[in-house]
């Protein structure tokens, strides 16, 4: 499992959040509170924190051919959705 540092984690959560901003898809202060403090990497344990924080899907899950069975939605799809 990759080191992840709650410092660093902290860091790219609020690059995300700024990213989400000035991408509109974050609407509201308490949308943008809650993006700050819900820790993404804890619904992505296998990724690397960059790709946690990243504006992208996550796989969490694949098949024994390599299909993609479950994921994270990316972060622009989450804010639009709240």
């Amino acid at each position: 499992m990759p080191h992840r540092s709650a410092a660093s984690a902290e860091l790219l959560r609020a690059s995300l959040v700024d990213q989400l901003r000035e991408l509109g898809a974050i609407g509201s202060d308490r949308v943008a509170d809650a993006f700050r403090t819900v820790p993404r990497y804890l619904f992505t344990p296998s990724a690397p924190l960059e790709a946690a924080y990243a504006n992208d899907v996550v796989i969490t899950k694949r098949d024994r051919r390599g299909v993609a069975l479950s994921s994270v939605s990316a972060p622009q799809n989450q804010a639009l959705m709240l």
